[in-house]
């Protein structure tokens, strides 16, 4: 864009040049050039006038504070600090030349400039079931199988509920297949609950059964104070149906403890332990409880045969609907140090007879043994202790009660102890209120019809049995008694009566009946 001079004949405005396209123009607007057009054409401009910058005037030069910027420095990444904030949280950061090291069973390790990866020695992706992390009979570390094959972490048990199957049998049965296969046949384990079991079982020798050892267990109060319960089902009963059964011959190393057996209380046909033939040698059998059973060890017409068997801890043999206990054998220990409470109910389908034989225990053929602490109750057509004329002795009683209850109606029927063979003593038994109504054949508390036994300190106590009722009846054999006392607390017209139908040997010394201390009447 040019403007001519003076007589050049050039335009003299704006709108004439060639190169400029003016439209309506208006106050404030500027030239500005289209290349579209390629001409100088008139628009707005970009705002008013500028008198000030950032409050300064004519030449300026701007600061950073001049724009709010008072706090930013010119300054390079590499320089730039960090906050206080980044700095706290990089405080926490290990420093990567730490190192992670493996020791004993762990493995891997390094700085931490790279990922590290730790494993145990002899480690196993897929270890398998019922497994432990150990080491072998050789050291050497690894994954190996659980003694028993339980997993309940305890080495050296079988626990019952860690084993498959559906039911309690099925779970047994498992349990019993390990313990078979396991050196040492470690012992199963009840678990605290109540169990059912409908199978009988035949005894083996190593077999070791074992509840939670939480002490006495008495059914007849809440059977939920018992920790292990078993319920015999309807599949079980008696004899070669017992729960436990014998293959013959002789077995030994048996263990059970701990446990409480209960049987049918309608009508029980149960027992525990039948023994056909041979005998349990060298076996023991701890803290256990029965209710409601037809019978525990052997039965009425047979009996079971053991051989060096301890009967230990506390036991119960209540509810009884038959002879509780039939046993022969020699060198046994049976509640010695420990206790056994036993007695039938008042039940009339429980009733027992002298005719049946219903003794709660029956002893025969049993030879160098001691007998602990027994309770027994005689009630209800029952009798108590019963030892038999099979060939036994060498027996020693230590303690014990043998009684009815302190009732006319509920007193022993009969005898509390039959003594009809064998050779022993009994040390300080607590004898007394029986024959309520007995069979014509028994004739006292202790009815004696035959072997060599004494009695030292017998304590007797009638309640509401007549004082002329012989506390000691002998129709056979040779008796002993010193010491005998009466319950100081109840009228007798004389001593306890020890009346005896046996007449001693004129001159020879070897009385029949021999009461030195006079402590019994004998008449």
């Amino acid at each position: 864009m040019s403007f001519g001079g003076g007589g050049g004949g050039g335009a003299s405005s704006l709108p004439g040049l060639s190169d400029v396209a003016l439209s309506s123009p208006t106050n404030g607007q500027v030239l500005t050039y289209d290349s579209g057009t390629l001409k100088w054409i008139n628009a707005s401009g970009g705002g008013g006038a500028v008198t000030s910058v950032a409050g300064k005037t004519g030449v300026v030069t701007l600061v950073k504070g001049d724009v709010g910027l008072g706090n930013v420095d010119n300054t390079a990444d590499t320089a730039k600090p960090v906050s206080t904030a980044v700095q706290t949280a990089l405080d926490t950061k290990a420093d990567e030349v730490r190192t992670i090291t493996g020791t004993n069973s762990i493995t891997g390790g390094g700085d931490l400039t790279a990922n590290r990866t730790l494993s145990l020695s002899g480690d196993s992706a897929s270890p398998g079931v019922d497994k432990y992390y150990g080491t072998n009979s050789g050291g050497t570390k690894g994954w190996y199988t659980l003694s028993g094959g339980g997993s309940s972490g305890q080495f050296g048990h079988i626990f019952l509920d860690d084993q498959a199957g559906a039911n309690d049998d099925a779970k047994l049965t498992a349990a019993i297949t390990a313990q078979q296969s396991t050196d040492g046949m470690p012992p199963i384990v009840l678990g605290a609950r109540s169990h059912t079991f409908n199978q009988t079982r035949t005894l083996y020798s190593g077999l070791k059964l074992i509840g939670q050892a939480t002490g006495p267990k008495n059914l007849e109060q809440n059977p939920n104070f018992v920790t292990s319960r078993i319920v015999l089902g309807g599949s079980v009963s008696s004899g070669a149906s017992s729960w436990w059964v014998t293959p013959g011959g002789n077995l030994f190393d048996i263990y059970m403890g701990d446990f409480a057996v209960n049987g049918n209380e309608g009508a029980s046909a149960h027992q525990f332990i039948d023994v056909t033939s041979g005998s349990l040698y060298a076996c023991q059998f701890h803290s256990l409880a029965f209710d409601f059973m037809r019978s525990v060890f052997g039965r009425k017409d047979r009996k079971c045969l053991m051989t060096q068997v301890v009967f230990s801890g506390h036991w119960t043999a209540n509810n009884l609907w038959d002879t509780q206990f039939h046993m022969g054998g020699s060198d046994n220990q049976l509640w010695m140090g420990g206790y056994i409470n036993m007695g039938p109910s008042a039940s009339g389908v429980q009733t027992g007879t002298y005719a049946d034989g219903d003794y709660e225990i029956i002893l025969d053929g049993m030879s160098k043994c001691d007998i602990g602490y027994i309770y027994m109750t005689a009630l209800n057509g029952w009798r108590g202790l019963k030892i038999g004329a099979t060939a036994s002795h060498g027996m020693s009683f230590f303690g014990g009660v043998y009684e009815g209850y302190n009732s006319g109606a509920t007193r022993a029927p009969g005898t509390v102890i039959r003594i009809e063979g064998g050779q022993g003593t009994f040390f300080g038994p607590h004898i007394g209120q029986a024959m309520m109504t007995p069979d014509a054949a028994e004739g006292g508390y202790v009815h004696m019809t035959g072997g060599e036994w004494n009695f030292i300190g017998p304590q007797f106590y009638r309640g509401s049995t007549a004082d002329t009722v012989p506390a000691i009846y002998q129709t056979g054999g040779r008796l002993m008694v010193t010491g005998a006392t009466k319950l100081n607390g109840e009228s007798w017209t004389t001593r306890p009566i020890l009346q005896s139908t046996v007449a001693n040997a004129a001159g020879t010394g070897n009385n029949t009946t021999y009461v030195p201390d006079l402590s019994m009447n004998v008449t």
